[in-house]
């Protein structure tokens, strides 16, 4: 089972918090040459598969054109908040 909360995993959370109407696709996660932050799509997948699960988002299945909606984000920051630590993420 992957954790949405481990380090690399947060970047699709941190995106989709930054615009929370957003209808997103899997490319819109998706390792680009011009973003430092890009993780593979098969990662993206099992991310939004294990968040779908646990009710953070609805996703709307349609081969490429499927997207994939924030649906309960107060749940989402408050269980993050549980696990989350300073002492992994320094402040720069």
């Amino acid at each position: 089972m992957i954790s949405i909360f481990a380090d690399k995993s947060t970047v699709i959370l941190r995106k989709m918090l930054k615009d929370p109407k957003k209808s997103w696709v899997i490319q819109d996660f998706i390792k680009a040459k011009d973003k430092e932050y890009g993780i593979g799509q098969g990662r993206v997948q099992k991310i939004l598969n294990e968040m779908e699960r646990l009710g953070y988002v609805e996703r709307e299945k349609r081969g490429a054109k499927s997207k994939t909606i924030l649906t309960n984000t107060e749940r989402l920051i408050e269980d993050w908040t549980k696990v989350y630590s300073f002492e992994y993420n320094g402040v720069h």
